[in-house]
C-alpha cells in the first residue's frame, strides 16, 4: 500500500479563509518510509488569512508566514513529491492521503491546490483519517487497534510497537 501521511500548519480554521502554511509529508511504502518533506509557504492573499486564534495553537507569527515563499512557488514542488512518489513506486496509480484528523487537512490542501490551479484528486484515491478511527474503535483494546491499523494500511502489526 502506497501512504501519504500528512499534516499541517494552517493561519485559521476554516479553508475559505485560511490557508496552509506548513505541510509535512512523509511516503510509505508498504510499509516502510520512503521520503518525507516539510514544505513552508505563504498562503496569505486578500482572501486568505491569518488568525490570532490559530496563531495561539501553532505559535508561528504572521511575519513568519509573510517571509516564506508564495504558494504558487511552492505548490510545483509539493506535487513534484507526489509525483515522484507515484511513479516510482505507485506504477502510477493514486496513493491513499492519511493522518490525525486528515479530513482538515484535505480541505486546506485542496483549497490551496484549487487556487494554485492543482488537483488534490489527481493523486489521492482514498484518505485514512486515525482520528476517525480512534472514535470508533476505543484505545481500550489497543490489539485489536494494531489489527485494524495493520490492516487497513496493509503493514505488519510490529510497525505500532
Amino acid at each position: 500500500m502506497n501512504v501519504i501521511w500528512c499534516d499541517t500548519e494552517t493561519t485559521g480554521i476554516k479553508p475559505e479563509n485560511s490557508g496552509a502554511f506548513e505541510i509535512a509529508l512523509l511516503f510509505a511504502h508498504d510499509g516502510r518510509i520512503v521520503s518525507e518533506s516539510v514544505f513552508h509557504l505563504n498562503p496569505l492573499t486578500d482572501t486568505i488569512l491569518y488568525h490570532e486564534e490559530a496563531a495561539q495553537v501553532h505559535g508561528v507569527s504572521e511575519q513568519v508566514i509573510r517571509s516564506y515563499p508564495p504558494a504558487e512557488q511552492v505548490i510545483p514542488t509539493i506535487t513534484a513529491f507526489c509525483c515522484e512518489a507515484m511513479e516510482n513506486y505507485c506504477s502510477g496509480e493514486r496513493m491513499v492521503f492519511a493522518g490525525y484528523n486528515c479530513l482538515f487537512d484535505w480541505d486546506h490542501l485542496q483549497a490551496l491546490f484549487t487556487r494554485c490551479n492543482e488537483r488534490l484528486d489527481d493523486y489521492f484515491s482514498t484518505r485514512f483519517d486515525v482520528m476517525e478511527m480512534a472514535k470508533k474503535q476505543p484505545l481500550k483494546n489497543s490489539s485489536l487497534i494494531r489489527k485494524i491499523l495493520s490492516s487497513a494500511l496493509s503493514v505488519s502489526r510490529s510497525v505500532f510497537y
